[in-house]
């Protein structure tokens, strides 16, 4: 089982790689030797030279330090970037070497600092800014690592860059849906350390808990305004409205404002872009259940032109009265 996993992990590396070797200038540093390793992997003529390049490249990325590792994941992404076609979901694939080796070179994440500090730079690729948010956030060889003083520090690197209307949308839209879920796992261990604590740790742990759900609920609140303000780009509106009401659906504590502004949005969803008609639908039938939604919904197929859009409401009516019947069976 070992043998298989290490042979998984390598193919990884080596498919991950195979992208950005496709047409890479030459460039020193320790990008460079990386995707040496995979060019000569390609040229290889037999399973058993090819076995002895991946041992070499293997060997290689376990000598780099997690400085290299930074140097190098950066160096991937930014010539992934300026490659002519889309760079965007191979170019996440691509950096699977980086993906992998830098935790255990990095001390299993104990210091969350460097990664932090090239979040923040706006000079670096944003493809490099964004993946590096969601290993952090929701990736499990990285996020798993991470303490509630880690996630912490995470949360405020993040938000300032949401906040941030200078910085690249990409990058800010990569942020409200995968922070969510980081929220409802912060949330869940403070609780659950207060459970478990003796009785003199619970106070500490409880003015904690608090701290943290005021500071939620700032954040939301802010996140809501940002939903609401027509400069904001619809990707971000999106998944701004996902991520508030995804903390509404797990009643992490903050998020009660949702509610009443995602039920104003759909009341008043003329002054709302077409594409967020359908998300507003949705959650206001399944998840806020308003009453009078089924008047709502069909006023919002007769004015909409987009037939796709359109059909998607329709799926939306047609679902929400399969509900109902069912509803009305169970009474």
């Amino acid at each position: 089982m070992k043998a298989i996993l290490k042979a998984t992990i390598m193919l990884s590396l080596i498919v991950g790689l195979a992208w950005c070797a496709r047409s890479a200038p030459a460039e020193e540093g320790h990008w460079a030797k990386i995707r040496a390793f995979l060019e000569e992997y390609e040229e290889a003529k037999t399973p058993e030279a090819r076995k002895a390049v991946a041992e070499a490249a293997e060997k290689y990325l376990k000598s780099l330090t997690a400085e290299q590792l930074i140097v190098a994941g950066r160096q991937c992404a930014r010539e992934v970037e300026n490659d002519p076609k889309d760079p965007r979901h191979e170019g996440a694939i691509a950096m699977g070497f980086f993906y992998v080796r830098y935790p255990p070179a990095a001390d299993d994440l104990r210091d969350i600092s460097p990664i932090l500090q090239e979040i923040r730079d706006k000079t670096q690729p944003a493809l490099w800014r964004r993946q590096l948010i969601g290993f952090l956030l929701t990736s499990s060889k990285w996020s798993a690592k991470l303490n509630n003083d880690q996630r912490q520090q995470v949360f405020d690197c993040v938000e300032t860059i949401l906040n941030d209307k200078a910085d690249s949308i990409y990058v800010r839209s990569k942020i409200p849906t995968r922070l969510s879920r980081t929220l409802l796992k912060m949330y869940k261990d403070y609780g659950d350390a207060s459970q478990d604590d003796a009785q003199d740790n619970q106070t500490e742990r409880e003015k904690t808990l608090k701290e943290f759900t005021e500071r939620v609920g700032k954040y939301l609140e802010n996140n809501l305004k940002l939903f609401s303000d027509p400069t904001t780009p619809l990707t971000l509106r999106q998944r701004l409205l996902i991520g508030a009401v995804f903390c509404y659906q797990q009643s992490i504590p903050g998020s009660g404002g949702t509610k009443e502004i995602v039920l104003q949005a759909f009341a008043n969803y003329r002054d709302y872009p077409e594409g967020l008609w359908q998300q507003l639908a949705r959650y206001a039938m399944e998840d806020f259940h308003v009453t009078n939604a089924d008047d709502v919904l069909d006023q919002m197929i007769r004015e909409t032109s987009d037939e796709s859009l359109k059909g998607l409401l329709q799926y939306q009516k047609k679902k929400a009265r399969k509900r109902k019947t069912t509803d009305s069976a169970k009474e």
